[in-house]
């Protein structure tokens, strides 16, 4: 069995599992990279940690996001798990790691932001600056 044809397996069987259309097409669209960079016609028993490191080792010399990065080898990683265990792999799918995503920075407001805010909604009608005062909040 070649790569296309597990993956086409894979599809439908995420179809099967009532999958939202926007998940479907996302695994469509993260995975059908790394078919087509490791060769969508190579044979199941072909496929080895090494090509699919490759493929990540690309990933990552690409101007890419880490986040971003971290979800093509998900997918890839979430693909191949199936695989090996529908119809086995070379190797476990389990030891690619998947690249760590930066944490996310929020911003917290001070004090005197959020009272800045809630005084920027005042007007002359009372019942708008509470409406104003309560979509801020």
């Amino acid at each position: 069995m070649t790569l296309k044809n597990a993956f086409d397996e894979f599809m439908f069987q995420k179809e099967l599992a009532g999958l939202s259309p926007a998940s479907l097409s996302d695994y469509r669209n993260y995975i059908t990279i790394m078919l087509n960079h490791v060769g969508e016609s190579m044979d199941l028993e072909s496929v080895t940690y090494e090509l699919v490191a490759g493929y990540i080792m690309v990933l990552l010399h690409r101007p890419l996001s880490k986040a971003t990065i971290s979800t093509y080898v998900r997918n890839a990683r979430i693909f191949l798990r199936w695989v090996h265990a529908e119809y086995g792999l070379s190797f476990d799918p389990v030891k690619i790691k998947v690249p760590k995503p930066p944490k996310k920075n929020v911003h917290v407001l001070s004090s005197a932001e959020i009272q800045y805010l809630l005084d920027s909604a005042k007007c002359s009608v009372p019942w708008l600056t509470a409406r104003n005062k309560a979509i801020i909040a």
